[in-house]
């Protein structure tokens, strides 16, 4: 299937996911905070409708997991790391790979998985920018190490004390602390549905 080629500012991709999520949902179904991240992330890439295809299904398989839900709406820690897992699962296997495994530092494999850009580009339809920051921060903040979790939450509270807090910072103090390492938890109840 071909990848859109950008002069129809994706609105094919975003057609085919809205599509795929109404056939196996139903079309009065809401989405969930997953779905509209997803979404955002379609509309900002070039992805082919079997790449849609895929992360639709794999969103399925997440949420028989019982790892999301359709009446998912705010952001947590958790569904942001399963907005991570199965975004990477299909456009980029090799970072979560080499995430999961430990063996390259999580700010590297970050800006390798177009979601850092995403962050950083002029907002188009189906912005999700804060909620993908925030997605950034969780995968940040449950692979890396003490050092790097200490430095994001003192940059927040410094924000905080200073009053300049942004959107996204609001949005991600306002998760709450998740214990670490539940990606390795999500990936492993996916790996074993996947089998």
């Amino acid at each position: 299937m071909p990848k859109d080629d950008g002069q129809r500012s994706n609105n094919n991709s975003v057609k085919f996911f809205n599509h795929c999520i109404s056939k196996m949902r139903g079309p009065k179904s809401p989405s969930s905070v997953v779905d509209q991240c997803l979404l955002g992330l379609v509309h900002h890439n070039s992805v082919s409708f079997r790449e849609i295809e895929r992360l639709v299904a794999l969103r399925n398989l997440a949420e028989s997991a019982g790892l999301i839900s359709y009446h998912d709406l705010p952001l947590s820690h958790d569904l942001a790391l399963v907005v991570f897992y199965i975004w990477c699962s299909i456009m980029k296997p090799y970072l979560l790979d080499r995430l999961l495994g430990g063996r390259e530092d999580v700010t590297k494999i970050l800006k390798e998985s177009d979601l850092v850009q995403y962050t950083q580009s002029e907002p188009l339809g189906y912005d999700r920018t804060i909620d993908i920051w925030c997605v950034i921060k969780t995968v940040s903040v449950d692979q890396g190490g003490a050092e790097l979790r200490k430095e994001i939450y003192k940059e927040i509270d410094d924000a905080v004390a200073a009053n300049t807090e942004s959107a996204a910072q609001r949005k991600f103090r306002s998760l709450g602390e998740a214990p670490t390492n539940r990606l390795d938890y999500i990936s492993a109840v996916m790996s074993n549905l996947r089998q």
